[in-house]
């Protein structure tokens, strides 16, 4: 997974939006769910998000990981994750709720940029009026 975590955010980061590499991701967006690391699912869908690509499959499937991803994730985790779906507009209100209630930690989070990165995106989302998925 690391892999594809790497590649995922270097084409994020460059603004790539390839269809031949984003689909490949998304027909394995089960097992890159249940199998990535947290930092990894953070790079994956923080890439897709920045590229410019929607996909409810990856989305949802990422969203199903809410326990792990609150347990296990980090703050830079928690916070890439969360921005990714806002910027892509996709709204899981469980993975939501499930990072809310992550709020003492978050605000007890030394680096303060990520706590309020974090509270924007996630308020910027919820306010969304639909749910609203993209499929490609």
């Amino acid at each position: 997974m690391r892999q594809i975590a790497t590649i995922a955010h270097g084409m994020g980061k460059m603004k790539i939006n390839d269809d031949r590499f984003f689909r490949q991701v998304v027909l394995q967006s089960e097992r890159i769910a249940k199998d990535a690391k947290e930092q990894e699912l953070s790079n994956i869908v923080w890439a897709c998000a920045s590229a410019g690509f929607k996909s409810a499959a990856l989305f949802d499937a990422v969203a199903g990981e809410w326990q792990r991803i609150c347990d296990k994730g980090n703050m830079q985790d928690l916070s890439n994750i969360i921005w990714a779906f806002g910027k892509a507009g996709h709204k899981s209100e469980v993975l939501f709720n499930a990072v809310a209630g992550e709020h003492l930690r978050i605000s007890a989070d030394e680096r303060g940029q990520v706590s309020e990165r974090s509270q924007r995106a996630f308020w910027k989302t919820i306010n969304i009026n639909d749910a609203t998925h993209y499929e490609n």
